[in-house]
Order: C-alpha cells, then structure tokens, then sequence
C-alpha cells in the first residue's frame, strides 16, 4: 500500500522515520524542521533550530536520537548541529565550532553518542556533552 500527501520541502539527507514518526528538514529559513505522523499522515508540530534571523535556519540533515525523544539537525547557514527535545520542542545542546554547513550526522544505536560532519571538521558528542574535534 501505498500513501501520498502534501508536505514538507525536503533537503538532501533532511528525513528521518523512527516507529510512527518522521521527521523532516528543508532548505527555509524558518520553521525548517517538521516532525509528522505516518499513522494519520499528517504534521504533528514544527520543532525549532536556533539560529540569528539574519542567517535563517536551512537545514541540511536531520536524525533522531534517543529513540523519538530527540532530534539532531544540521544546519547550511548557522555551521552548528543542535540536539532538541521533542516533547519540550526545545533546543536542548548544541555542537558549535565548524567553519562551513554541517552536512552529515550520525547517532549510535544506543543515542549515547552523536557524530557531527562538516568540512574540514568531524565532532563527537558523547551523551549530549562538551564535543571534541578533529580536523579531517
């Protein structure tokens, strides 16, 4: 079987599906990140990404972590990634120090550990702590 429906402008690697859910990034610079319903085919709510106004969010890649508690999204414009909390549709950590869009991202099974790419840097972030970098 299969569905359709209106949604989101996806961007590149910007879709993640976990249990019922998907979240989805696009290349806007507001209201980038939208988590959905595959259930009832519908959004639920549009998650933030904090960025300045001036640059808008644009965001490249998105994944959950955590299980559907947390979403990872990277960003063309703000050169960050930024962990945010689901329920509390919150930005809740944040990988700061790439000098160009964070394009790539990976998280463990366990969601213990998250890995953040961007050129010329790969960043790993182990339980939402204080990253480390290394220079590719």
């Amino acid at each position: 079987m299969s569905t359709s429906n209106h949604g989101p402008k996806l961007c590149g690697d910007a879709l993640a599906v976990k249990d019922d859910l998907c979240v989805t990034g696009s290349l806007l610079p507001d209201k980038s990140i939208e988590l959905w319903s595959l259930k009832e085919g519908k959004r639920i709510t549009v998650l933030p990404y904090e960025c300045p106004r001036l640059r808008g969010e644009y965001v490249l890649v998105v994944k959950f972590c955590g299980g559907t508690s947390h979403v990872i999204a990277g960003s063309a414009s703000c050169h960050d990634a930024q962990i945010i909390s689901v329920s509390q549709e919150k930005v809740v950590s944040r990988i700061d120090g790439f000098r160009r869009s964070v394009s790539a991202l990976a998280v463990s099974d366990s969601g213990k550990v998250a890995v953040a790419g961007g050129a010329p840097y790969i960043s790993f972030v182990e339980t939402m702590t204080t990253p480390f970098f290394l220079e590719t």
